[in-house]
């Protein structure tokens, strides 16, 4: 998996050390268990909290703050602790009980000239040449608090029986609450399927943050990790949100924090006005260079052919002259394009339209209904589709050599030659649908990981009759997970 820079260098070290000591209340001791163990009374900075549970509260200023307790019981804790000189690989120290951890005794050496840091939960640091963890954490979230998504560090400049120990946050949590225009009350967390914030700061680059909301229930509140800078955030000004509900409805809007400094630790709070957005004819699309894509002469889908065409805040909107219905052959090939809206306007996708985008990560098709030959051929990294709301065909090699693994194809009435040829990472298919697809030759040919095609119950004989290939493969719906 990817994993990215995290800014850890000493001037934060030593700030850290600097203006936190007296809040320090741990040291470490010689364990009578071990001449090898060291036990290590941790605490975390500002509060003294001891871990069990998140909960928002207040600090002694009346400003939001998440509390963090060290479980009392069950699982048990852990954290690792990297010699940021000398090895790449962590100490794991254990919990004993309440804040007591046992590990390693690692610093029973002169470790003057040694730099330490103590990443919490355990496993999700990294380390080479600099601290780093995986970026995944922030761009791929489900809304609700979670231990793992809590980054917590400790910054000691030597370790030794004397050392003081304490861990800081490197995590701010936001809690937004959705308003349409001109509703009288917030969009209820029920409702929302996806929250996506666009070009959100990380690691010296921007990132969308994905927010899937499909766990939460009316009285929930979402909640949104974000990265710290130094600790830091300066402002959350003019981020783009995208919002899709259960019954996919598309909404954007803007969250806005003005100049504020957000901290790590704490929780912030903001309502987003929403907007619903109307599909005509507006192609909507993010580049993976976070630049306007220019069409040229050897893609099909001229500017000729736009009202328009604007790049902003990430976004490109192309408004397609009314009388276009459709993506040409060779439309958008071979671009820089890393997501694709398609408008209710367009309904066809013309041989290889679409194909040949390494970069395409996902794409909405809820409009089309005919899918041509090769349309998607070579789009080895796309993983998420919108698939069709309505009833819609899939022409030959459609989707060849791409790269989700889960496919929904119950609104498809017919499935060419090789649709799905070499889908590597397929292992399920949802058919949801009484009367089998017609289907061509090899559907699923060298689709090595797929296990389960799952129809309804009554209709199992039927698909294992029509799709007679994969007849093993095929399983009552439901029987999935």
């Amino acid at each position: 998996m990817k994993k990215y820079l995290f800014n850890i260098f000493v001037l934060v070290l030593a700030t850290m050390v600097g203006c936190q000591k007296s809040e320090v209340e741990g040291v470490l001791e010689e364990s009578n268990n071990s001449a090898n163990k060291i036990t290590v009374t941790a605490d975390i900075a500002n509060d003294g909290q001891t871990r069990v549970a998140l909960t928002p509260d207040t600090d002694g200023e009346g400003k939001p703050i998440v509390k963090v307790n060290w479980r009392t019981s069950g699982e048990k804790e852990k954290f690792d602790v990297f010699s940021l000189l000398e090895s790449s690989t962590p100490t794991i120290f254990e919990q004993i009980e309440g804040n007591q951890f046992s590990g390693n005794n690692i610093f029973n050496d002169n470790a003057d000239y040694k730099i330490y840091v103590a990443t919490y939960p355990s496993g999700v640091y990294s380390y080479t040449s600099t601290l780093i963890y995986d970026k995944s954490i922030f761009t791929s979230q489900n809304g609700q608090l979670s231990e793992d998504k809590t980054l917590m560090l400790a910054y000691p400049s030597t370790l030794n029986e004397n050392t003081k120990f304490s861990f800081i946050h490197s995590t701010a949590l936001l809690m937004p609450k959705f308003r349409v225009q001109g509703a009288t009350v917030n969009l209820s967390p029920a409702e929302i399927q996806t929250i996506t914030l666009k070009s959100m700061s990380i690691d010296g680059g921007t990132a969308d943050f994905n927010i899937d909301c499909t766990g939460h229930g009316a009285e929930d509140d979402i909640y949104v990790y974000l990265p710290t800078y130094n600790y830091e955030i300066v402002g959350i000004d003019e981020i783009e949100v995208v919002v899709t509900t259960r019954d996919a409805k598309i909404y954007d809007g803007k969250i806005n924090i003005g100049g504020t400094t957000l901290y790590a630790g704490k929780l912030y709070t903001a309502n987003i006005w929403l907007t619903q957005k109307v599909f005509t004819n507006v192609i909507t699309y993010t580049t993976t260079d976070n630049s306007k894509h220019t069409f040229g002469q050897y893609d099909g889908l001229q500017e000729s052919m736009f009202e328009s065409h604007i790049f902003e805040n990430g976004i490109g909107k192309i408004t397609l002259k009314n009388d276009i219905t459709s993506i040409p052959s060779y439309g958008i090939t071979n671009s820089r394009i890393k997501s694709l809206v398609l408008p209710s306007a367009i309904t066809r996708l013309e041989a290889m339209a679409i194909g040949q985008n390494t970069d395409l990560t996902s794409v909405d098709l809820t409009y089309i209904t005919e899918i041509g030959n090769q349309a998607f051929a070579s789009c080895s990294n796309l993983s998420q589709i919108t698939m069709p709301q309505g009833d819609f065909t899939i022409g030959d090699n459609a989707f060849v050599d791409c790269g989700f693994t889960v496919i929904d194809l119950s609104n498809a009435t017919s499935i060419g030659h090789y649709a799905f040829n070499t889908n590597v990472n397929l292992t399920t298919v949802i058919v949801n649908r009484d009367t089998p697809a017609t289907v061509g030759m090899r559907v699923f040919d060298i689709c090595n990981a797929l296990q389960s095609i799952y129809v309804p119950d009554a209709a199992v004989s039927a698909y294992q009759s029509a799709w007679s290939d994969y007849e093993n493969k095929i399983k009552a719906i439901s029987e999935m997970p």
